[in-house]
């Protein structure tokens, strides 16, 4: 009778602890995934060492130390390498009601590589700029004063950000291969002189050396992300040496494309016009009264009469 009530106890237990503990949700968890070097977590105003498997949250706070290394499992959606020396705020992390990220960054140096988000989007704050997309894989660079973004594949919205507050009136785009960077003095220009934000192309080198910074992501990682993060990290980040010199070559081609087919239409509208402006010459003369009886009696009183041009002269 004892080991009866003894194990009815035992499940009771068990059920409650099971009806306590809230199952993972693997697309809206975000958590460590490898440590290289000294990583510490501040969580409810307590800083620890982190550790692997460690849980994120909106108000933790990341920092690396010299020659240390954070890999940040986002969900299924991709994954962050928070590089060393960085100093990393999560000031929101998948906000219940708009999805919305974002990781404020005084300096330090992030690596993300994510698939299209299903909701929200994902935004890195630092002091002069904020940088916000949907997915794509980029290295965003911040030490105070300065900050630097460097696309590898699809497309960034930055804006400047003064005084700690976005300048949601100045933004620009920057696609991939292209990279910009926003210091305190482009910032005073975009804002007061209205100046554009200057956007520049990549060098084949400089992409290639990006990749190169997480090219070590374990390959195990795959396994955790969905099929679209999945394909962003073997075709971007673990991509062939080569890949860089192919996608310039395919940027080209597809601005080479752009351009063929904006002067045909070009072309095509100036020959439209052309044959439009003809019409309406004809329209015009078949709408002046006599004019073509006009002109037939001109020719007709022509014909006969001597040319105006003397005959030559024989001097001999």
């Amino acid at each position: 009778m004892k080991h009866l009530l003894l194990s009815v106890i035992i499940c009771l237990a068990v059920c409650i602890a099971s009806a306590g503990c809230k199952k993972e949700d693997p697309d809206r968890t975000v958590k460590v995934y490898s440590i290289v070097g000294e990583v510490k977590i501040t969580a409810k105003g307590a800083e620890r060492p982190a550790a692997v498997g460690d849980l994120l949250s909106t108000g933790d706070s990341i920092r690396t130390g010299e020659n240390s290394i954070a890999d940040i499992l986002f969900g299924t959606a991709g994954i962050i390498r928070i590089q060393s020396a960085s100093n990393i705020d999560i000031a929101v992390l998948m906000d219940q009601t708009t999805g919305d990220t974002q990781l404020d960054m005084p300096s330090g140096r992030l690596n993300v590589t994510l698939a299209k988000l299903k909701k929200g989007s994902f935004q890195v704050k630092t002091d002069t700029a904020v940088a916000a997309v949907r997915g794509t894989t980029f290295r965003i660079t911040a030490d105070g004063k300065a900050t630097r973004l460097d696309v590898v594949s699809g497309a960034v919205k930055i804006n400047p950000v003064r005084n700690n507050a976005v300048v949601t009136a100045v933004e620009a785009t920057v696609e991939t291969n292209q990279t910009v960077k926003l210091d305190e003095k482009a910032v005073k220009q975009a804002v007061d002189e209205k100046k554009e934000i200057a956007v520049t192309e990549l060098g084949p080198e400089e992409v290639k050396s990006i990749r190169e910074e997480v090219r070590d992501i374990k390959p195990e990682v795959l396994e955790k992300l969905n099929d679209d993060a999945r394909k962003e990290v073997k075709e971007k980040v673990l991509a062939p040496d080569d890949s860089a010199d192919r996608e310039r070559e395919k940027e080209e081609q597809e601005k080479k494309e752009k351009k063929d087919k904006e002067r045909a239409m070009k072309l095509l509208h100036d020959k439209q016009l052309r044959e439009k402006k003809l019409r309406d010459k004809l329209e015009q003369e078949k709408l002046v009264p006599g004019r073509q009886i006009e002109m037939k009696k001109s020719d007709d009183s022509n014909k006969g009469k001597p040319s105006s041009v003397p005959p030559s002269v024989n001097t001999l």
